[in-house]
């Protein structure tokens, strides 16, 4: 219990992000699938994720 505890209170907004980095498809998956498994309002699932990778459809 006490590494959620933690987990939780580390938690925060991403504010800044380091240019050129990119995340792997595979990960994003991954994330994703976990995502699926969070608590959400009365289990309701209204979810949708956009993962542009694209830098001239981000920049538009």
């Amino acid at each position: 219990m006490s590494e959620l505890k933690k987990i939780i209170g580390e938690r925060c907004s991403a504010n800044n992000f380091i240019e050129g980095v990119r995340i792997a498809e595979k990960d994003f998956n991954e994330i994703f699938e976990l995502l699926k498994l969070a608590p959400s309002c009365f289990n309701i699932r209204h979810s949708h994720y956009l993962v542009i990778t694209d830098e001239e459809k981000k920049n538009n």
